[in-house]
């Protein structure tokens, strides 16, 4: 990477402590003016950090984020991970450690998934200009029915929505497409349905309006992953897959407590009972050791019978939980301003 011509200055006092900061490698660069600057390709710090894993304790992989979540893998393991706040969108390689900034967001990144084809799914909040139209009329916004359920949807931000989007991780600036809405009555099976891993309703309907049946789903590129249109997408800081007869665990973050249901033909959740009173912001589920991973403050991890059987202290209160790494031995964790990874 090189630089030229690049000048910083502020009348005020409080400048920036650095000019550049590699986020890959942690090397800095504190000078304001510079004509020519190189950066020569090194080693990334992760890529040595995620060889060298231990099953014992957290091991930190980048820091200096303001609020890191959204998190999710794709089939190669590789960890995808947005900054809300500075609306930026990274991917971190799961063999190298290399950390590239995919894109600059469209709106607020809320959380991200990969569809069966590897297009990368973007969940954000986008709010139109005051004086925005449509066809020569002014647009207005109403928050959907649902949004009464939850106290969130009753002080927060009236104009807020929430888009959808896809873009190809390889070619991010070409590719981006909104997600068209299809009627949920006109699904027939589908390969998994992203619903959020957490809920915040606190009139408590949790229960039933998991299970309950949204006039719309956005369809992604691959034609067989759907997101059901739920106001609460507008809250949560990752999505999970249901896959059509699997388990499926979500978190009531009301109520502190993990809910495990079972999914329909159609990728919507039925038959919801209480799993694990524990629950918050995350949840990975680990299929093949059979361990549901919990983020709550610290991460708790559960057999898949309920029994708790370990609880991972975490530098931070946990964002975002992912099993990736090329042989998806690895739990990446967001834990506010940092990333961290311990071996599983």
């Amino acid at each position: 990477m090189k630089w030229y011509n690049l000048h910083n200055f502020t009348q005020v006092k409080y400048t920036l402590a650095e000019e550049i900061i590699d986020m890959g490698t942690g090397a800095v660069v504190r000078p304001w003016q510079i004509a020519y600057l190189e950066q020569k390709k090194e080693p990334a710090k992760a890529g040595k950090l995620l060889s060298e894993l231990s099953e014992d304790a957290l091991t930190e992989l980048l820091s200096g984020f303001e609020y890191a979540d959204g998190v999710c893998t794709d089939e190669n393991g590789n960890l995808y991970f947005c900054d809300s706040r500075w609306k930026r969108i990274f991917r971190l390689d799961a063999e190298s450690g290399d950390l590239r900034l995919i894109r600059d967001a469209m709106g607020k990144p809320l959380s991200m998934f990969t569809d069966t084809a590897g297009n990368l799914i973007v969940i954000s909040e986008f709010r139109y200009p005051a004086e925005a139209t449509k066809d020569g009329v002014r647009m207005k916004f109403q928050k959907p029915a649902d949004a009464s359920g939850t106290s969130y949807g009753i002080w927060y931000i009236p104009d807020a929505v929430v888009l959808l989007y896809s873009i190809d991780p390889e070619d991010p600036e070409h590719s981006m497409r909104l997600l068209p809405k299809v009627k949920t009555a006109s699904l027939g099976s589908v390969k998994q349905a992203l619903h959020p891993a957490n809920r915040w309703r606190d009139d408590n309907s949790y229960l039933d309006f998991t299970v309950s049946t949204p006039e719309d789903c956005y369809l992604a590129p691959d034609g067989v992953t759907v997101i059901p249109d739920f106001y609460d997408l507008i809250r949560s800081t990752s999505v999970l897959p249901a896959i059509p007869g699997e388990r499926f665990f979500a978190s009531d973050e009301y109520y502190k407590r993990v809910i495990e249901f079972t999914v329909r033909e159609n990728g919507l959740l039925s038959d919801p009972k209480v799993f694990c009173e524990h629950g918050e912001y995350s949840i990975a589920l680990d299929r093949e050791r059979g361990r549901l991973y919990v983020g709550e403050g610290d991460i708790l991890v559960y057999s898949l019978d309920g029994e708790l059987l370990q609880t991972i202290k975490t530098p931070a209160r946990v964002t975002g939980l992912a099993i990736g790494g090329k042989e998806k031995d690895i739990l990446f964790v967001c834990a506010v301003g940092g990333v961290y990874a311990v071996r599983i």
